[in-house]
């Protein structure tokens, strides 16, 4: 199974990459037969989507998105890491939506993983189970992640008022992770049975 993590600030050092790594690193640890792709919007950003996506003539867009599309195809489940910026999604990861569709994600589940750096970071959550998911086929699973002051947790000696915040997170990532994961085989079967057609209902309604 391979399991592609996409983190999407892009901003080249944001905490959303470090969140990114280390889910990357507890799914090894669940399972360390997973295979992963991890697309660090912040060091890898896409140029911002445009009609050369559609043409004969691939520009560079279509150059920078296939060999992403080779990666995600190939994968069996997704993670999003979201951070929040000015109550939303960032712009990075919205472009990425714009990419994505379904033959990359289609039918395959995903667990969304909130960023903030103080108390917020639900807003995104929001946003892309409402609007992202439309042509790509995305399957978001019920459960979520939000890393609240990312900057204070996942660290090796977290300050005292953090240290409860930080156990409950790595306990809840894990859990989250393993859930995702039994999605991932349980809709594999659902791509393999034949009743899917991303290509002749490739858009939403």
């Amino acid at each position: 199974m391979k399991i592609a993590i996409v983190t999407g600030s892009h901003r080249p050092e944001g905490q959303s990459g470090r969140v990114g790594r280390f889910l990357e690193e507890e799914l090894k640890k669940i399972d360390g037969t997973l295979s992963t792709y991890l697309l660090d919007l912040g060091k890898n950003p896409l140029p911002l989507w445009d009609e050369s996506m559609w043409g004969a003539d691939a520009g560079t867009a279509a150059e920078a998105w296939a060999p992403i599309s080779t990666e995600l195809e190939s994968c069996d489940g997704v993670i999003v890491v979201a951070p929040e910026w000015n109550g939303t999604v960032a712009a990075g990861l919205k472009n990425f939506f714009h990419y994505a569709g379904g033959k990359e994600l289609g039918h395959k589940p995903a667990l969304i993983a909130g960023v903030s750096a103080s108390l917020n970071g639900a807003y995104p959550i929001m946003e892309l189970r409402g609007s992202s998911a439309k042509n790509c086929k995305l399957v978001y699973i019920p459960d979520h992640l939000i890393f609240r002051h990312v900057e204070e947790i996942l660290v090796d000696q977290p300050k005292a008022e953090f240290a409860d915040q930080d156990d409950y997170m790595r306990e809840r990532s894990v859990y989250s992770l393993k859930v995702l994961l039994s999605y991932a085989e349980a809709l594999k079967k659902v791509r393999e049975s034949g009743v899917t057609d991303t290509e002749k209902f490739a858009f939403g309604m």
